[in-house]
């Protein structure tokens, strides 16, 4: 299995690999993200990277040795860090007035997300260290047809 780190390019143009390393056996992508990252110079660079990268090593590592920023999407697969960015995120979705709407309507359905967000103290409230800011996306779905 081969594990990318991508360059991502305007509207139209194709995304660029910029690094890439193979998956040593008994091992997962997850704990190869140093190796991918070593010859990278993305000091200063916003790193994107998928639920399952989301982890307290990789954003220490990003931040403190590779001087880059990150966003990091958090989903179930990481019970603890979703629960406490759940419980951050409880009185932005219930209280707080959203800072942003898209509503889309297409392949027979209305999809609207809407975005909540709120800045944060050092990152420990949600167990990710220099974390800044949390935000929530939530997307509803309605079918045209009732």
């Amino acid at each position: 299995m081969l594990f990318s780190a991508l360059v991502h390019r305007r509207e139209g143009q194709a995304p660029v690999t910029v690094a890439q390393i193979a998956v040593p056996e008994g091992t997962t992508e997850t704990t190869q993200v140093k190796a991918l990252l070593d010859g990278l110079d993305i000091d200063g660079a916003v790193v994107t990277m998928d639920a399952a990268h989301t982890c307290a090593s990789t954003a220490r590592h990003l931040v403190k040795d590779k001087n880059a920023d990150y966003l990091m999407a958090v989903k179930g697969n990481r019970e603890a860090l979703y629960a406490a960015c759940g419980r951050g995120a409880t009185g932005l979705v219930w209280g707080g007035q959203a800072l942003h709407v898209v509503t889309e309507t297409g392949h027979g359905r209305i999809s609207t997300w809407t975005t909540w967000s709120t800045d944060l103290t050092t990152g420990d409230e949600v167990g990710l260290p220099y974390a800044a800011r949390l935000a929530v996306i939530r997307r509803d779905v309605t079918d045209l047809a009732g």
